[in-house]
């Protein structure tokens, strides 16, 4: 059986220059009993800020951008132009012991001289 959470609220529309910055969260995930499966899906309609020529991507259980990162991060240049609107993605899979999590969806901006502006971002947690 399948379980979905979504949330298309954005937290961080400007992620500051070369910072980790939260842009989206998934509260409420309980994977319960047996340490289910938490499949974490991003897709992101992202502007980079002025020089930025590459952006990370990363999942982490908790609130926080130093909570723990899940499923390593994704490292993106290929398509990344400072000032043109892209849209990007990252999924990953966690295994979480039993109980109840916020998952964050954190961006940064590689030699980024300036903000870069979210468009949209839609997530979603998928438990099984």
């Amino acid at each position: 059986m399948l379980n979905a959470l979504a949330n298309t609220a954005v937290v961080a529309a400007a992620p500051v220059n070369t910072t980790e910055t939260i842009i989206a969260q998934v509260a409420g995930v309980s994977p319960g009993v047996g340490s289910q499966k938490v499949a974490l899906t991003a897709s992101i309609q992202f502007t980079p800020g002025a020089s930025t020529t590459g952006l990370v991507f990363r999942w982490r259980r908790g609130p926080l951008v130093t909570d723990t990162v899940v499923g390593g991060a994704s490292n993106v240049t290929a398509g990344v132009t400072a000032g043109a609107l892209g849209e990007y993605t990252h999924n990953v899979i966690d295994v979480p012991a039993d109980g109840a999590y916020t998952y964050s969806l954190t961006v940064t901006q590689t030699a980024g001289a300036a903000n870069g502006a979210v468009g949209s971002v839609a997530v979603a947690a998928l438990i099984g």
